[in-house]
Formats: structure tokens, sequence, C-alpha cells
């Protein structure tokens, strides 16, 4: 650990804190969801088209084929029973209709669904591998090789995973599928970037971005150029990362969310100023501000007030740089005290300060700077910081402290030293693992070269025992046909004699034809008279039916009068009623938003006051701790009141009245948060949903209920993973918050407010509210909804 921070170090300045945060989001938000069914080169379509699909499909094995793709579906968006329940319907079918490479695909989705819960099913995966390998299904060879590698990258076997994903390169090599490729390459990347072999990961980074640039994918290309300027970010080559940062941006797409452009922006903007040029580094923090004033998040303040004090500072405009990240300070430490963002601030405040000659403030800020460093363990800026306490020290006449920090200071140096001789060691050895790798590699893809060879030797071997095969039954046809002509000799002369037969009796039947025809004619009169009177009866009935016709035309006329008048006045009574309920729900409105004023800041207000009264009566007695406490309510409650009228506000606002507002809002808000405390969230939203437009009760609402669970799962899960999604399925939208943390008994807990102001809000909504929990399983709260409860339906904007 010591080894990794002293070499992390080396690399003056280079602020991982920026770029850690939007690497970790592009993971665990669209990792999974951008993948999607490529690898077998089927587009991505709707889970209710593929079920209808299902449903009109004849055949087992086109069954069991619909049932793999829904299976990974739902494996891809992290619906693990769903996955695994399509997987056992692929076995069902596959079995019915005795279709063996259905059998693999069912191996194949059920360790796919398992990956996603940590669980490595290698015997399943294996048999999968076997009977894809018999049939020379090159598509799913290579994703079968690619989930291998994922499972020993999740136990930490690097070389393993790089093996196989080198497999996985070799089949879709085979299959032409450059989006699997460039997939693969991506993560392989990855593979060597996590142990800090940096030169293999930005080689396998290039070839990445080379893919994606082919494929012209614009949020692949975004993708790897911004993991690229990250890379050598961390190694201290600006030149570098400046020119990935910037290619990243250049192809930006609608798919990249304004949370992952802002958290690019961040490290590109501490390039660009590191590099002195200015004018690039303002244009960039002015799109910075202007992402910010859509999302509308604390954090993103705090960061805009942080990049634009670095900007100040190496400007040399320390008295306005300390005001900026003053801001920026205070706004971090309320949010996130401690976390590799508050250290840079708190680091760069320090040094603002200490070129401002104010030392008494300088001291504390490198100081907390220091201390939140050895909380987070991350040594980036430990020396210099050292350097500028001992220095303020002894400026401000304090000789011992300096002294102090002056040893510290020249300790560390020497061990910077001596780290970067074993750095020297280390890179030669890691470039020589790094030559016998890739002789590893060379081997295993002569390895594959020979399989492939062996596997053509046999193929071939089969077509010619088919060829051998065909030539027997073609002689068999032969002798057959030599059998048929035989028969046909000795039935065509049986033919001739009977014809002889069946002439004669031709010429005797003539004769019979002849008596009966002069029977048939005078049978022929009688109908014909038979028929005029026929014709005379019909006349007789036209007659009457267009008599009947015409009185129904007439009745039918009166009728359709009388229905018009009635419709118009339905129509008055129509508009009438809408006048009315508009007018009503225009009052119900302002009754709502009176009542949420009144009680969200009234009692907040009320709580003030009493507070601020008793702090009054402390400070008389002289009780300044006390009054300190009182004051501190004080100053926690307002924080509450500004958040909650800033809420009731945002939700009154009509500019705020889709549903991709709210998603964006509660986004950020989760994002953020999560980030504070180290936990990993995932975020899953449908595209639909985004255009809908709800009312501003269901907006609120359904905002709040969100925001609340996510709070309750960070304050009292311990979870590591956070799942919040809301989806749109048969007409209903449905909320969920998810977490993998320590759970709690729902029927025996002591209800605080958090639950109780759910449950007020679901019954609000009239939904229904779902909370699944146990001891040590996590937590599950789902709110189900329908959108337009009166039986409305708007269009999407």
């Amino acid at each position: 650990m010591i080894l990794s921070i002293l070499l992390i170090q080396l690399c003056s300045d280079v602020c991982l804190s920026q770029i850690s945060k939007p690497i970790k989001k592009n993971q665990s938000v669209t990792a999974k969801t951008e993948e999607g069914l490529t690898e077998l080169g089927t587009s991505v379509v709707k889970l209710d088209s593929m079920q209808m699909v299902l449903r009109n499909t004849v055949g087992s094995e086109k069954k069991a084929d619909i049932c793999f793709l829904i299976s990974r579906y739902y494996s891809d968006r992290l619906k693990i029973d769903s996955g695994l329940f399509y997987s056992e319907k692929i076995k069902e079918f596959s079995l019915l209709g005795d279709y063996e490479q259905g059998i693999g695909k069912y191996h194949l989705a059920k360790s796919y669904a398992l990956f996603f819960r940590n669980i490595r099913d290698t015997i399943s995966l294996g048999k999968a591998i076997d009977i894809f390998t018999k049939y020379n299904d090159f598509a799913l060879l290579g994703f079968a090789y690619r989930i291998k590698a994922k499972q020993f990258t999740l136990a930490n076997e690097l070389l393993q995973a790089r093996k196989n994903f080198h497999y996985a390169i070799h089949f879709f090599e085979i299959n032409n599928n450059l989006i699997s490729l460039q997939y693969v390459y991506y993560e392989l990347a990855r593979s060597f970037s996590e142990v800090f072999e940096t030169d293999s990961a930005v080689y396998y980074l290039i070839t990445a971005l080379q893919l994606a640039e082919k494929i012209n994918d614009p949020f692949r290309i975004f993708s790897a150029s911004a993991k690229l300027g990250e890379l050598y970010y961390f190694t201290g080559d600006l030149p570098n990362a400046t020119f990935y940062f910037q290619y990243a941006i250049e192809n930006r797409s609608s798919r990249v969310s304004k949370i992952l452009i802002r958290n690019v922006l961040s490290p590109y903007i501490g390039c660009l100023v590191q590099q002195r040029e200015f004018e690039k580094a303002e244009i960039m923090l002015n799109e910075y501000e202007e992402i910010n004033t859509k999302i509308t998040d604390s954090w993103g303040a705090a960061m805009l007030n942080y990049l634009r004090g670095k900007f100040l500072f190496y400007k040399e405009d320390y008295r306005a740089a300390t005001t900026h990240l003053q801001l920026a300070f205070d706004t971090m430490i309320r949010i996130s005290p401690i976390s590799l963002e508050s250290k840079s601030i708190a680091y760069f405040l320090g040094r603002a300060e200490f070129a401002t000659y104010l030392y008494e403030l300088a001291i504390p800020d490198l100081l907390m700077a220091l201390n939140i460093n050895q909380q987070v363990r991350f040594g980036e800026n430990v020396l210099d910081a050292n350097a500028y306490i001992s220095l303020a020290y002894e400026a401000a006449g304090n000789k011992d402290s300096a002294l102090h920090y002056s040893r510290l200071y020249d300790h560390l140096k020497d061990s910077l030293f001596t780290i970067a001789k074993e750095k020297a060691v280390i890179e030669l050895t890691t470039r020589y693992e790094s030559e016998k790798k890739e002789q590893q590699i060379e081997l295993l893809e002569r390895q594959n070269q020979l399989t492939a060879y062996e596997l053509k030797s046999k193929t071939d071997e089969i077509e010619k025992q088919k060829l051998i095969a065909r030539q027997n039954a073609q002689q068999l046809v032969l002798l057959s046909q030599q059998n048929e002509i035989t028969r046909l000799e000795s039935s065509e002369k049986t033919l001739a004699f009977e014809n002889q037969q069946k002439e004669i009796e031709r010429n005797q039947k003539e004769l019979s034809l002849l008596s009966k025809q002069k029977e048939l004619q005078s049978i022929l009169a009688a109908k014909e008279a038979q028929r005029k009177n026929l014709a005379y009866l019909a006349i007789a009935i036209a007659v009457l039916f267009s008599a009947y016709v015409f009185y129904r035309y007439t009745q039918n006329k009166k009728l359709s009068k009388q229905l018009a008048i009635s419709l118009k006045e339905l129509k008055q009574t129509q508009e009438q009623l809408i006048r009315i309920e508009k007018e009503k729900e225009t009052e119900n409105l302002r009754v709502r938003i009176s009542r949420d004023i009144h009680d969200e800041v009234g009692a907040t207000l009320s709580g003030v006051a009493l507070f601020s009264e008793i702090a009054k009566e402390k400070m008389e007695q002289f009780k300044q701790k006390d009054a300190m406490e009182y004051l501190e309510h004080i100053s926690v409650n307002s924080k509450e009141m500004v958040e909650k009228m800033s809420d009731i506000v945002w939700a009154i606002n009509p500019g705020n009245d889709s549903f991709e507002r709210i998603i964006e809002k509660l986004e950020a808000y989760s994002f953020n948060i999560c980030a504070g405390k180290n936990i990993n969230l995932q975020f899953n939203v449908h595209d639909a949903i985004r255009h809908y437009q709800p009312s501003m009760h269901v907006k609120r609402q359904l905002y709040l209920v969100m925001k609340e669970a996510v709070n309750n799962a960070i304050k009292y899960s311990d979870a590591k993973n956070i799942w919040l999604s809301i989806l749109n399925q048969a007409n209903f939208i449905i909320a969920e918050v998810k977490d993998d943390g320590k759970g709690f008994d729902y029927s025996s807990v002591i209800r605080g407010n958090g639950l109780t102001n759910i449950e007020s809000r679901a019954e609000s909504l009239h939904a229904k509210l779902g909370v699944d929990s146990s001891k040590d399983r996590g937590t599950c709260i789902r709110l189900q909804f329908d959108l337009h409860p009166i039986g409305g339906q708007l269009l999407p904007v």
C-alpha cells in the first residue's frame, strides 16, 4: 500500500479525485445497458416485442432462441430472477425439440445471469463451450469465452482472464463481429489499468478506440477516449491526456448523459490549467457551468468553484482563487467531508492562503488536507503539503512546528528517491513480464491456429464420408430406375390391350348417348317454361324489397337528425364539465402548495424560533456550550428548510414537467450522495418514460419517495451497492430502490419519519407500496402506480 501511494506521488499534481468518479459512474450505469445483444447480430428490441414474437412463434427451436434473447435482455438489466426463469424456458423448449445447440444456450444464459450475482458457474459454461465448439458456432463461442474471462476477473485471476479474453478475440475475428471485438479490447485494457500496467492498458485501449471509430459509434469513441485521457493523466503525460479528453468531448452524443460529460470536463480543465491554456480552459469552465445550471446539485456547485479556484490559482490571482476555493470547501465539507475532492480543495485553499500571506488560515487547511489524506489512504500532494506547512509555521514565528514538518518533508523526499529506484526496477520487471506474456499470447494464437486446422481436417473428413454415402445412394437410385424402366415396358403392352377393349366400349356408349340426347331435349323444353315463371316471381319480389328500403331510408334520416342534436347538447355539457374540472384542479393546486409550504417549512420555522429563544436564554446565562448546541440545531433546520423549499419550487416550475427532469435531478442527487459514501449506484430508466409529462403532484411525490428511499439505504443499510430503477410495465410506473445491505425486520422495526413519509406519499399517489427486507439480505422498496389515475392519456412531447 505504501509503495503504491509513493509511486502515485511521483505524478505531481495528478488529481485522481476528479477522474475516479466519472469512470465509476460509467461502469455502474451504462456498461451493462450499452452492450445489448450485439454479439448475436440482433438489435435490442423492446421486451414486449420479443414476448409477442415468442407467443406467435411455432417450433421449439425458434422458441428456445427467442427465450435466449429474452434471458440476456433481463440479465443485462440486472433482473437476474427473470433471466434465470427464461434460461429454464430455453432448456424446456430445447429438450422438447431435441435441440442440442439450445441446451448450449441454456448453459450459457444460466452462467451469464449468475455472473451478475458474483457466482462462477464454470460447469455450465464449460458445457456450453463444448456444444458450440461441436457446431462451430463462433459468435456464441466468443461470447462464452468473454463471460469466462470476466469470471476470472471477478476472482482476480487476471492471467487466466486475459487468456480467455484472447480466445474471445480469436472467435470474434473469425465471425467479423467488430462491436464485440471493441468491447473485449476495452475490457482487456481495464484488466491492465486496474493493476497499474499502464503500457498494456494504453495499447489495448488504442485498439478499442480504433475499432469504435471503424464501427462509427460515438458513445464507444467517447468511453475509450475518456479512459485513455484518464490513464495519461494518471501518469502525468498532460499533452496526451489533453488530446484524448478533447477527442472524447468532440465525440459526445445524445447517449452520453450530462453527468458523464461534466465528469470528463473536470480532469480536462485540470490538464488545461496546468499547461497554462487558460483561454480554452475558460471555455470548458463555461460549459461546465451550463451543465450545472440544468442539473442544479450541490456537488456540481462545489466542483465548479473548485475548478474556478484552481484556474485562478494557476493564473496567480490568489485572492480571487481563495474566494472560490473557500466556497467549494464549505459546500464539499457539508456533503462529503472525507473524500479525495475535500482533500484536494483543502490543499489548494491552503496554497492560495499561503500565497496571500494568510499563514494562520493556511496552516489548518493544509493540516486538514493531510488528515483527510490519512483517512482516504491516497498520497497525492502529501510532500508539498508538509513543505508549505513548514514554511507557514516559520513565517508565523512557530519555529518548533516548522522544524517538525520540515523533517517530515525531508523524510518523505528521501523515501521518494528510494521508491523512484524501486520503480525503475519494477518497470524493468514489468517490461520483462509483459514480453513474457506476449510470447504466451503468441503461443496461444498458434495453438488456436492448430485447433482451427484440426477442426478443418475433421470437417473435411466428414465431408468426404458424406460424399461416399451420396455416391452409394446414387448407385442405388440407378438400379431402382432400371427396374422401373422394365416395369414400364411390361405395363405399356398391357395398356395397349386395354385401350383396344376401351375403344369397343366407347362405340357402344355413343349409341346409348344418342338416345339419351333426345330425351334430354324434351326435358329442357319443360324447364324453359318453368324458368320464365320464376323470372316473373323474382321481379315482383324486387319491387316489394325496393319499397321497404325506401321506407327504412326515410326513418333513418329522421333518427340521424335527432342524434345530431343530442350529440351537440352532449358536447356542450362535456365542455362545461371540463371547464369546471380545470377550475377545481387549479384551486386544489393552490391548496396543495400552501399546505406543502405550511407542513414542510412552517414546522421547521417554528423549531428555529423555539431554538433561537432557548439559545438566547443560554447566552444570557453564560452557558456558551449549550447555546452553541442550539445554534447548531438552528443551522441544521435552516439547511433542511432551504432544501425543502428548493424541492417545492423545483416541483412547481413548469419547465420541470417531464420525467426527463425528474430523472436528471434524481440521478444527480443519488450519484453525488452515493459517491460521498463510496457506494456503487446502478441507475436504470426506460427511455420511453423520459418523455412523459406527469402532474406536479405525481412529479413531487415520486421524487420525494425515491429520495427518501435512497437516503434510508445510505444511512442504515451499510450497503456496497444500490440499484435504482424507474420502469414502465403494462401502463404502470414501477419505481424501485434496492440495496445489498444488512436489511431489517419490517414487521418489528421501530418506524421513523422515513418509512412513515414514504407510506404517506405512496397513499397520496394511490400507489401500491412494497417493502421487502430481511436480516443480511438487503432491502427493496417498490412503488407501483398508474401514471394517469383519472383515465386520461397524455401524449409524449
